[in-house]
């Protein structure tokens, strides 16, 4: 009995004793024997960086830093014209305000009455000066034009029996409707060479425009006549009333203009002049300057 004690006693010795070898490492190292011999731990982690913000003078000086080396990398460019838009033409193109043409006229007269018989006209040279209302540009919109108007017709005829020779100079103020188109080019900076040849020729300064008019007014008459039988004086339309009403007077026009650069445009007119049991219906092709 008392050896099975002892036995017993021994046992419980030894599990105290390595009871106490496990515990003892742990109160004093803060590990055990066993994870100190066998197990290997991963290594600590490092402490975590937060970057630093940059602040908005960091990103100035990063942005001054990036353009010197570009201009050190790349010589610096000329720099290129800009642009014309429609709204800068407008600026810049308020052109076409004044006009003065020049202008060969073929005339044909028609006249009704027992007092007149076998008219026949001479060509004549008829002069039109012109100013544009608004400040609009032609192409944007139709405009009113004012401005004064002098035609002459100088041929022979009969009048009461009076053969003679007379002249008709009749002038007076003109109101003008039409609209003048620009070219392709002058509107806009296209990179189609092949439409700006069509649009300029060989010259790409040089653009073509267009334009068409209708004009009316009415006139007074400066008249000189003279009468083939006699030098007395002759009457009606062989008198030399230096001024009168040829009445009506009124007149009507259908001008097409085409313009060469901005300045010199050839024009094409038709016309009719109505005057005392008269009717002159003529053609004509002339200069125009425009400014």
């Amino acid at each position: 009995m008392a050896a099975s004690q002892l036995v017993s006693a021994k046992r419980i010795c030894n599990s105290l004793s390595s009871l106490s070898r496990q515990v003892l490492p742990v109160l004093v190292f803060g590990q055990t024997a066993f994870a100190q011999n066998d197990i290997i731990l991963p290594p600590p982690t490092a402490p975590q960086v937060i970057p630093r913000h940059n602040t908005l003078e960091d990103a100035e000086n990063d942005l001054k830093l990036k353009r010197k080396l570009r201009g050190i990398r790349e010589p610096k460019a000329k720099s290129k014209k800009p642009v014309k838009t429609k709204k800068n033409l407008n600026d810049e193109k308020k052109i076409w305000k004044y006009y003065a043409g020049l202008s060969l006229l073929i005339p044909y007269v028609k006249t009704h009455g027992n007092f007149r018989k076998d008219y026949k006209m001479d060509p004549g040279m008829a002069v039109n000066l012109k100013y544009r209302l608004g400040e609009g540009n032609p192409f944007d919109k139709k405009s009113i034009w004012v401005g004064f108007r002098m035609a002459p017709f100088s041929g022979s005829g009969s009048y009461q029996d009076q053969n003679g020779r007379m002249s008709f100079l009749y002038w007076g103020p003109s109101l003008s409707y039409g609209k003048i188109n620009f070219a392709k080019s002058f509107k806009s900076n296209s990179a189609d060479k092949k439409q700006k040849k069509k649009n300029t020729g060989n010259n790409s300064k040089l653009s073509i425009q267009d334009g068409w008019s209708l004009s009316l007014g009415f006139s007074l008459l400066s008249r000189y006549g003279t009468v083939s039988e006699s030098f007395e004086q002759g009457e009606g339309d062989l008198s030399n009333n230096a001024l009168a009403f040829d009445a009506p007077g009124l007149w009507t026009e259908a001008s097409y203009a085409t313009i060469f650069g901005k300045t010199i445009s050839c024009d094409l007119t038709l016309g009719t002049q109505v005057g005392e049991s008269k009717v002159f219906i003529y053609g004509a092709i002339g200069v125009g300057l425009w400014y």
